[in-house]
């Protein structure tokens, strides 16, 4: 008969369960401990607003637009919810009798949190049901199930692990899998999050492991397929998806032979290494048998490379012997006799191999936008005087040939020189020194220096090895002036000179710089990739100690992914980096001011550094500019002196820009016509950059800025190593420029070295009043004055201040010396030491 469901007047009698909301969340990854449940809700919640399902479309047969509505004219259906988003509930099933009636109640609280597995039939429930609020009570006779909201949950989960992919296609199968995979996660985490006693749950999540990995490596993620094997394993090592499956074991082996043989057929044995040793270390006598497998694969291939460095030593190829004693390291260091003969090969043949984006076409450390030509310059040429940092007030200098005393009235230069022999052993005297820097005061010698030789009166030798130096008039920093070969370099490009280093052999992608007098084998050597990430890739298989040069993003992505313990470490440059437009033509509308105001209104600087160079990361020291100096790192950065933070950076406005242009093509017609020239024809601009990622993303920018404009741009990418053209065909040169030290640096950039076809006689009063400063406060003053003079007559096209970055393993040490990061990447490179293997300390 059916039963009687009688409203109940004990209302408050039946206890009613509180409601946790539940929504939705995506992770591929395996479940392992439950997160608090304020997190897990939390990450539902946010979840759910990005699943909702779509709307039904209405139609009379599914209960959608009544006759004569149109779709258009009927209320939308609800979407359906899924059982995960709704509010908790239980199932009550009813027996035959009453037709299995399924009614949906709030939940209902039972002594020791169960449903009874075996009630009183006679005994009545009590609850409340859903649909009406109002409470009822039925015997445990008639109720064919009683569900709790959690066993719902758990059956919903399993019936989306279990789906099958209505599809014959085998890579669509996958996908459709991949789906029902996922939204079966999410109630396995709602599960482990908000009902971890369900019955059966351990179990069922454990098939469901089994079955996500098996889908992952079908879809060949290897990777993510291991670490939910791994998991699986760490939670049951004896599970079995059924009585005749493989063990976990078994299948993570399978999976490892195809993992490592994947790598071995890269040839990335430094990975297929990592791999089986933390296999092994893991699961140390469980460890599956393909590890000792392909352990033994991995010392066959390094005993070989141990045989072949022996026979070079022998043969006295050492570079070869280098390279395939790190060869056999990265490979396999545990096979017999590995270390120790590593060990003798770094100490008997010490080499540093270093991989640079921006390789050296020619060495020259005075090149101010030159990066790989200043990086290798002082390598191969010494400088009287080197620049060693940042200081209280200016730069930190050092006498390369000795000691150097200045007077305390900054009239006199005392320079001491030591025992030192250039390359054909001709002992270098006080001599020598005082007839280079009398010819750089020169007027009429090529090498004249404006800024010194307004300064030297005259140059004494005493006892041979002293160097008196006479200034006509106090300066704040005389040493500054020296940063100047020993010996004018006539071809930057040449192998050799006087400093302690020597090209000793350049293949396509290398170069290989010797020590003087250091017979066996290179010293140093530089690798040329094509991006970061290969030489990243390089740096951590241990082909490279160092990669000169990370630009920003790159550096800080890297730097996230690095651990306390990694091998690896990335350090910032002391000093940043000046990016800007330089003038490189006499083009005359490139020679009008407002013309280049213009260009500078019409390129949106900041879209370009924060979207394209840095990846919309927020990255200190890395900022626009309004002229030609660095503003520093920090608020107290000793160096930012000649930077005005009063004055802002122009912004992006393209309707100032076109104004500007069509006043300035005026001016440009209004001067051909009163010197009774053609009048001149705005032609497409010429651009060209160095070869390297960052600066084709940043002119290609440009170009298309400029276009709206109605400015062509052609650009022209430079060769390998060379930063200005050869050809002579560009109007504006993208330059990288190192200012460290701007006192002495401003002339360089601003004079006629660098700038061509601007003839402002504001700056040039500017350069002659700075090189007249005689105090700090007015040099101070005076560089100011420049700036404010560069950014009024935009003498340079300023862009953006950039943070630059070196990585390097370890086991390379005092890289970073006693007085904190390097200006240059080999600053250092006399203390330089490389151990034979692990991480120095």
């Amino acid at each position: 008969m059916m039963v009687a469901m009688q409203v109940s007047k004990a209302i408050s009698l039946i206890p009613v369960a509180p409601r946790p909301s539940c929504g939705r969340v995506r992770r591929r990854c395996a479940i392992r401990a439950a997160t608090t449940l304020a997190t897990a809700v939390a990450l539902l919640a946010v979840a759910s607003l990005n699943s909702a399902p779509a709307l039904a479309q209405g139609n009379p047969a599914a209960g959608g637009a009544a006759a004569g509505e149109t779709a258009d004219d009927a209320p939308p259906q609800a979407p359906e919810v899924r059982l995960l988003e709704k509010d908790p509930y239980d199932l009550i099933t009813l027996d035959e009798t009453n037709k299995n009636v399924q009614l949906e109640v709030y939940p209902v609280v039972f002594p020791g949190g169960r449903p009874p597995s075996r009630p009183d039939p006679n005994a009545k429930l009590k609850f409340r049901l859903i649909k009406d609020d109002k409470e009822y009570e039925v015997a445990w006779r008639n109720i064919l199930r009683y569900e709790p909201f959690d066993v719902l949950l758990l059956k919903e989960a399993e019936r989306l692990r279990d789906a099958p992919a209505d599809t014959t296609n085998a890579a669509e199968k996958l996908k459709l899998q991949r789906l029902t995979l996922d939204e079966a996660f999410e109630y396995y985490l709602a599960l482990q999050t908000s009902y971890p006693s369900v019955p059966g749950l351990a179990r069922s999540l454990n098939q469901y492991l089994y079955l996500d990995a098996a889908n992952l490596t079908r879809s060949q993620d290897f990777p993510a397929a291991l670490g939910v094997l791994e998991e699986l394993y760490d939670r049951d090592k004896n599970f079995k998806y059924s009585a005749g499956s493989p063990s976990v074991m078994s299948v993570m082996g399978s999976l490892l032979t195809k993992i490592l043989q994947r790598y071995q057929q890269a040839g990335d044995y430094g990975s297929m290494r990592q791999i089986i040793t933390r296999v092994a270390t893991k699961y140390r006598a469980e460890r599956p048998p393909a590890i000792n497998t392909m352990a033994a694969v991995l010392a066959k291939l390094a005993a070989e490379k141990r045989d072949e460095a022996r026979k070079l030593v022998e043969a006295k190829e050492y570079h070869a012997a280098i390279a395939a004693s790190k060869r056999m390291m990265e490979i396999w260091p545990l096979v017999t006799g590995a270390k120790e003969l590593n060990d003798w090969i770094v100490e008997q043949f010490p080499q540093v191999n270093v991989g640079v984006i921006q390789p050296a076409a020619s060495h020259d450390a005075q090149r101010l936008e030159n990066w790989g030509a200043r990086r290798t310059g002082m390598l191969l040429h010494r400088t009287l005087v080197e620049f060693r940092g940042a200081g209280n007030e200016g730069g930190q200098y050092s006498l390369s040939l000795g000691a150097m005393q200045r007077s305390d009235d900054y009239r006199k230069l005392t320079l001491n020189l030591k025992q030192f022999s250039n390359e054909d052993a001709t002992l270098i005297t006080g001599y020598q020194v005082a007839r280079r820097l009398l010819d750089l005061a020169n007027p009429n010698s090529p090498h004249y220096s404006a800024a010194w030789g307004g300064v030297l009166q005259a140059a004494n030798v005493n006892d041979v090895m002293q160097v008196e130096l006479q200034l006509r008039h106090p300066h704040v920093l005389p040493e500054s002036l020296l940063r100047v070969p020993l010996e004018p370099i006539k071809d930057a490009t040449v192998p050799t000179g006087n400093g302690l280093f020597k090209v000793s052999k350049r293949d396509e992608n290398r170069v290989h710089f010797q020590v003087k007098g250091f017979e066996p084998g290179q010293r140093l050597a530089e690798h040329t990739y094509d991006d970061t990430q290969f030489a990243m890739s390089a740096l951590r298989r241990g082909d490279v100690d160092v990669v000169d040069r990370l630009f920003p993003a790159d550096a800080a992505r890297l730097a996230s992914d690095l651990g306390p313990d990694d091998e690896i470490a990335i350090e910032q440059y002391a000093l940043p980096t000046i990016h800007m437009l330089l003038i490189s033509s006499d083009n005359p509308f490139l020679a009008n001011r407002d013309f280049r105001r213009a260009l500078i209104f019409a390129i949106h600087r900041e879209m370009i550094l924060k979207q394209e160079l840095l990846g919309n990361r927020e990255i200190p020291g890395c900022q626009l500019i309004s002229g030609p100096f660095a503003a520093g790192v920090g608020d107290r950065d000793p160096l930012a002196y000649a930077y005005d933070m009063t004055i802002e950076p122009r912004g992006y406005y393209p309707r100032l820009a076109k104004l500007l242009m069509v006043v300035a093509q005026g001016e440009v017609e209004g001067m051909a016509e009163k010197k009774s020239e053609p009048k001149p024809e705005l032609k497409p601009f010429v651009l060209g950059y160095p070869a390297y990622e960052s600066a084709r993303l940043a002119c290609q920018a440009i170009a298309a800025h400029l276009k709206i404009l109605d400015v062509d741009i052609t650009l022209k990418e430079f060769a390998p190593g060379v930063t200005r053209d050869p050809d002579n065909e560009v109007d504006l040169t993208y330059a990288e420029v190192a200012i460290w030290e701007p006192l002495v640096d401003a002339r360089r950039l601003l004079g006629q070295e660098e700038l061509h076809g601007i003839d402002s006689a504001y700056l040039k009063h500017a350069l002659r009043t700075l090189d007249a400063a005689q105090t700090w406060g007015e040099v101070r003053d005076r560089l100011l004055d420049l700036h404010r003079t560069a950014h009024n007559e935009a003498a340079v096209i300023p862009l953006w201040q950039m943070v630059d970055s070196f990585a390097y393993r370890k086991q390379l040490r005092n890289i970073v010396g006693t007085e904190g990061p390097p200006v240059w990447l080999y600053q250092n490179i006399g203390q330089w030491r490389l151990s034979a293997s692990g991480n120095a300390e």
